[in-house]
């Protein structure tokens, strides 16, 4: 299972090309592929999940072996030894300098344990539980000072177009992919429609050549008959 909306390109197909030749079934989940709103359900039918940032916690959580590979780096399997080093870096792909390669995916793939998925589900758990979060952040708050009412300033105001304008971006992104989604569908439904006309003028080609066959066959029957009557009547 590929879950995201950001890899794509000759990155996704190396990955895609490479597992799928080793029998690896690829599905893809995301703006780049079937969109969802309820990601564990996809991520209970999956046995290895490909993801960055907090797709790749989900996962962890879920109880699923977990490959950080990203269009912006890839640091291979998540495991307990690789875990803290990954982490440090949000699962973004950016933990190791390892460049993706054709035959490293097919060397990671190679060192596939189903055990990740159950060493993940105790990691997720241990590093990212919401109960020991929300009292981690209980005690901050309680020896917090309430601060008074600030004046708007430039600064507040930037932040918050800053925060517009990567909102617009998102969306911007979103519509792009679906964009290019739909239209990969279009192809592929001309692709399909193409196919039929050749296959429809096809079959109306042999259909006429069977029809002339046949008009050559009744010609030539009655002109036996004709022969065989003006035989008839000589002989008479």
């Amino acid at each position: 299972m590929l879950l995201g909306n950001y890899l794509q390109g000759p990155r996704r197909d190396l990955l895609v090309e490479t597992w799928s030749a080793a029998g690896v079934e690829c599905v893809i989940a995301g703006n780049l592929g079937e969109p969802t709103l309820a990601p564990e359900s996809v991520l209970a039918d999956a046995d290895i999940v490909v993801a960055k940032g907090r797709a790749a916690v989900e996962a962890m959580a879920c109880g699923r072996a977990v490959y950080v590979y990203d269009q912006f780096g890839s640091d291979g399997w998540v495991t307990p030894e690789t875990y803290a080093a990954l982490e440090a870096d949000n699962f973004a792909g950016q933990a190791t300098t390892a460049v993706p390669s054709a035959e490293r995916l097919a060397r990671d793939l190679g060192a596939y344990d189903p055990q990740m998925g159950m060493a993940n589900r105790d990691l997720a758990v241990h590093h990212h539980c919401a109960r020991r979060h929300a009292e981690a952040l209980v005690q901050v708050l309680a020896t917090a000072s309430p601060r008074g009412e600030t004046a708007a300033t430039p600064h507040r105001e930037l932040a918050r177009l800053v925060q517009v304008q990567w909102q617009t971006e998102a969306r911007g992104f979103a519509l792009a992919a679906e964009n290019r989604a739909l239209l990969g569908r279009v192809k592929e439904a001309e692709r399909e429609r193409g196919a039929e006309r050749t296959r429809a003028n096809q079959a109306e080609r042999r259909l006429a050549g069977l029809r002339e066959r046949r008009v050559l066959r009744a010609a030539r029957a009655v002109r036996r008959a004709v022969r065989a009557v003006a035989r008839r009547g000589r002989a008479r």
